[in-house]
Parts: structure tokens; C-alpha cells; sequence
């Protein structure tokens, strides 16, 4: 039913008379007559049109005395095609825009006039006709006693909120991006930054204050909308140090230590005279894939009932970590009355490895871990005085495999939860092996653990097979696995590929011929598969 589809993909770069230039393009047409499959409560969805496709381009020209000319063609025939037929791109590639720009460099300074359009029309998203940025970066006052920084933006904007599907069986709600809506106007704002760093014996002290005065020709009330911004606090960090050198250990694989430690602190005070519930977002803080997310997940049925909770809102997350208050900010809107005192740590445990002729330094062991202490907790992080907690850790257990560990979490009501363990075995650019476990906990609306396994492997010079599968623990439910053999010929590659998605209800065999074009390639299988 599904038809058949034809296209052409390419990629290229050189070098001209103004510069080194590189890019690539996608023409792919699709006849469908079938239905689209996109997993539970998305099955069986009719396209509006049989003839489906895309037309992608992305070019980058380097010009003379420091400017880069850059430009991209995207448009896509319906909502669900990128989903449907490249699913893998639509959940991990950037998003499929139309962008077409010119940006200059000059020591500490970068200016950028650049346009963006909207082609498809089904998309959050703001189109830019045009605007223009202009940055500079720790130029340094007063003999270097001071430095200052700064992003001034100018430009005319057209947001367009997510757009309904036709289709009334694809799950939507509008509320799940309350942040956006139609509007258009004049977006102009500016925002400069001084610090003065010096040092205190060991401890590395930066204050610094900051001032914005911003403008939207319309808010979500279509009125315009002001606003001016402080912000002021002190960033300081602690370096140390200490060598070890006769610990010893072969089983562990330790020869020698040496500790690094660095302790970071900010604290910053925040004011504003117009609140963030105010300022519609028209600097997008999320890509396509996770708009469509919270546009399903908000449905009385789904995992946020009625609307997503404030505890789970990106722009108050964003908001609590302080995303959007560095003078380079791409998304300046993001900004409230707020007071945070940041806390974090690095640990670094580093050993020899190697011959004893040329033995060379390796990281044996390395801990990022912090928090955050909200002294208005009640305003700034839901009535808890401590938050956004965060922990990683990496055991490298030899020169090919390491013991892996994340964690993020808060421990107010309802809060998101986020722990992972996994261990990573690497051979080279031959292969790898992963075996991991997964738990994300959203209050009382979600618990999930998820086994995670994958494998690739280069066999011979000829032949190539990856491995992945995952099952959730929690509702003892599969989710899915694949399975593919790759035979690779000078001129010809042949995938033999098996999958089981049950979230698709879906089993799949597949069978492909990819032509190797031009002089002679790697057979390497990063080369093959794009394997790091």
C-alpha cells in the first residue's frame, strides 16, 4: 500500500576563489497509499495526500576577512512524513528550516543579519524576516580590570503556534505549548554585562552585574510588551591538586594518581520588571520532535492530564538553571525574579597507562555532581530550598571499557527523576557493546525502567552486524529490537535487516542495496554506519 518512492542524496565541499565551502541536499519523493504507523494511540492515520516527500539543502560558504555566508532549503509535505519514513532524523537531527544568512567576525565582535521562513506551515516555530545580531565577548576595560559583554538583537518576527492536524484521530492539544502563540512584530533587545575577575590566594572571584532592556511588538494579549533586567552576583571557583605517585594497582590498572579537583559556586540575584508569563517565546527553547511531544502528552488520556504540569514546563526548568541569562543567551526571553546559589564539583582521578617508554595520562576516574539552594523557595523552585541535584560519573575500567553513571533530580512534589548505569565496551573503531539501565520518574504521572543493550561489530573487512533491543521493567512490556547484517562490496553494500517495534505493533524485515559512488571509501564501520 505504501507505494513507491524515489530520490537523491548528496554532500559536497571544495574550495573557490572567496573560500572553502561545504554542504548537502535531499530530494526524495514518496507515493503512499497506505496509513501511517506511529505508535500507540497513533496507528492506522490516513495522510491528507498520497504524494509525500521533502526537499532539504544546507550549504556554508566561507568568505573573506572573516565572514561565513550560510543557507538552508527545507520543506516537508506533511506533518508526519519526517516521523514516518526517517524516523531516526526527525528524533535526533535538527530541525528541516528554511534559513538564509551572513555573519561576520572581528576579534572579540560577531555580527550576524540572517532571515528565517517557514515553508511547511505546521510547525511552532517564528520566522524572522529579517533580523540582526551583534555580539562581543570579554573586551577587556580599564587595563583589564573589568570586561564586558554583550548581545543586542534587532528584527521583525511572525510566530506561528503549533498547528492543529487535520487528522482528528492524531492526539493534539494546544496546551501543551502555552508558551507560544500567534503573534507578530517588532522583537528588539539589548543586554551588556560587566565583570571584574581576580584572585583571592587560591579562589578565583568574578562579580559581575548585567542590565537588559527589551520589546515585543506583541504579547500573548497582542498588546506590546516591555521589559527591563538586572542581574548581579559573584561566580568564584577553587582549583586543587595532588599527586600520588606510588599507588599502584594492576588489577585496577592504576599506575600512579594524580586528584584534580575544582569547586564552582555562583551566586545571582535576578530582577525584572515584566514577568516570564507575560513574554510568548519567540525564540524556540525545544526542537520539532519534542514540540509534538508535549503537544500529545497533555491529553486527559496521556501522561499529563489536562495540561502539562508548571513542574514540568521547559521555560520554569530553564528558568531555575538560569539558561537564559548569559549575555549570549538564544533565548533571552527566558528570565524572572529569581535568586539561586549554584554549587558544583569535578573530581578527576588520572593514571598511566602505556608502555613504560611512552606511558601517557588517561582519566581513571572522573564525578561532576551539584545542586542548587533557592533561598525564595516558594517562588523560585516550588517550596523546596535545594533542587536541580546532578550527578555523573565515569569509571574507565581499562582503555576500552568504562562503568557509567548520570543522575538528575529535585525533591519537590512531583518532581522529575532521571538515573542511569550502563557499561560501555569499545574496541577501536571495530565495535562496541552497551548494557545499560534506565529510570525516569515524573511525580505521579510516570515510572519507567527501561534495559537498554546494543552492539556493532565489524566481523571481517566484508561483513558488519548490529544488535539493540530494550525492555521496560516497570511494565514488563518489550520495546522493541533489531537486528542487521551488512555485507560490504567494493562498489555495493547489502543490508539485511530484522526489527520488532511494539509500540508500532510492527514486524519488519528489510532488505537494502546501497551504491558506493566515486574513488574508493573507508570500510571502516564508523566510515559505513557513522559509529564513533
Amino acid at each position: 500500500d505504501r507505494g513507491a518512492g524515489a530520490g537523491i542524496e548528496g554532500r559536497y565541499s571544495g574550495q573557490d576563489s572567496a573560500g572553502p565551502y561545504q554542504g548537502g541536499g535531499r530530494i526524495y519523493y514518496q507515493y503512499d497509499g497506505g496509513r501511517d504507523n506511529l505508535g500507540l494511540d497513533r496507528r492506522g492515520l490516513q495522510p491528507d495526500d498520497s504524494n509525500r516527500g521533502e526537499v532539504t539543502w544546507r550549504h556554508r560558504q566561507t568568505l573573506p576577512g572573516g565572514s561565513l555566508l550560510f543557507g538552508e532549503i527545507g520543506y516537508l509535505s506533511d506533518r508526519n512524513y519526517l516521523e514516518q519514513f526517517h524516523e531516526s532524523r526527525f528524533d535526533t537531527e535538527k530541525d528541516v528550516e528554511t534559513v538564509l544568512g551572513l555573519r561576520q567576525d572581528y576579534d572579540a565582535w560577531s555580527g550576524r543579519l540572517w532571515g528565517r521562513a517557514d515553508l511547511s506551515g505546521f510547525e511552532a516555530n517564528t520566522q524572522w524576516l529579517p533580523r540582526g545580531d551583534l555580539y562581543s565577548f570579554s573586551q577587556p576595560l580599564f587595563d583589564g580590570l573589568a570586561y564586558w559583554s554583550s548581545h543586542s538583537s534587532l528584527g521583525y518576527a511572525n510566530m506561528q503556534s503549533l498547528q492543529a492536524p487535520s487528522n482528528s484521530l492524531d492526539p493534539f492539544n494546544p496546551a501543551g505549548l502555552s508558551y507560544m502563540t500567534d503573534a507578530s512584530g517588532v522583537v528588539a533587545m539589548t543586554r551588556h554585562e560587566l565583570a571584574a575577575p581576580f584572585s583571592a590566594g587560591p579562589v578565583a572571584l568574578e562579580p559581575f552585574v548585567a542590565g537588559e532592556a527589551a520589546y515585543w511588538g506583541s504579547g500573548f494579549s497582542e498588546a506590546s510588551v516591555d521589559r527591563t533586567l538586572v542581574n548581579a552576583g559573584l561566580r568564584a571557583r577553587l582549583t586543587a591538586s595532588r599527586v600520588f605517585p606510588f599507588v599502584r594497582n594492576a588489577l585496577l590498572g592504576v599506575n600512579g594518581l594524580a586528584h584534580k579537583h575544582d569547586t564552582m559556586l555562583e551566586y545571582a540575584w535576578t530582577s525584572v520588571s515584566t514577568g516570564l508569563d507575560q513574554i510568548p517565546q519567540y525564540n524556540e527553547i525545544d526542537e520539532n520532535s519534542q514540540e509534538r511531544f508535549r503537544a500529545r502528552y497533555s491529553l486527559p488520556t496521556q501522561i499529563f492530564p489536562g495540561g502539562i504540569p508548571e513542574q514540568f514546563n521547559p521555560r520554569n526548568y530553564a528558568l531555575r538553571n538560569g539558561a537564559g541569562l548569559w549575555s549570549s543567551a538564544p533565548f533571552h526571553e527566558i528570565a524572572d525574579n529569581l535568586q539561586a546559589l549554584r554549587i558544583g564539583f569535578r573530581d578527576r582521578l588520572q593514571t598511566k597507562s602505556g608502555p613504560e617508554n611512552a606511558p601517557r595520562i588517561r582519566d581513571w576516574m572522573v564525578w561532576e555532581y551539584g545542586a542548587t539552594f533557592f533561598p525564595r523557595s516558594e517562588r523560585d523552585n516550588f517550596g523546596s530550598e535545594f533542587g536541580l541535584f546532578y550527578s555523573h560519573y565515569r569509571w574507565n575500567v581499562s582503555d576500552r571499557t568504562s562503568l557509567l553513571t548520570d543522575a538528575s533530580w529535585d525533591i519537590f512534589d512531583n518532581a522529575s527523576q532521571v538515573r542511569s548505569i550502563g557499561i560501555l565496551s569499545q574496541r577501536s573503531l571495530r565495535g562496541s557493546v552497551y548494557l545499560g539501565l534506565r529510570e525516569v520518574e515524573a511525580g505521579q504521572y510516570l515510572k519507567s525502567q527501561t534495559a537498554i543493550g546494543s552492539y556493532s561489530y565489524q566481523m571481517s573487512p566484508k561483513w558488519i552486524s548490529t544488535a539493540s533491543m530494550a525492555y521496560d521493567i516497570a511494565q514488563s512490556e518489550a520495546r522493541g529490537s533489531t537486528l542487521t547484517f551488512s555485507r560490504v562490496g567494493l562498489d555495493w553494500i547489502l543490508h539485511f535487516g530484522f526489527g520488532l517495534d511494539f509500540s508500532k505493533d510492527n514486524v519488519g524485515v528489510g532488505i537494502s542495496l546501497e551504491p558506493r559512488f566515486g574513488p574508493p571509501s573507508p570500510t571502516s564501520m564508523a566510515s559505513l554506519l557513522g559509529l564513533q
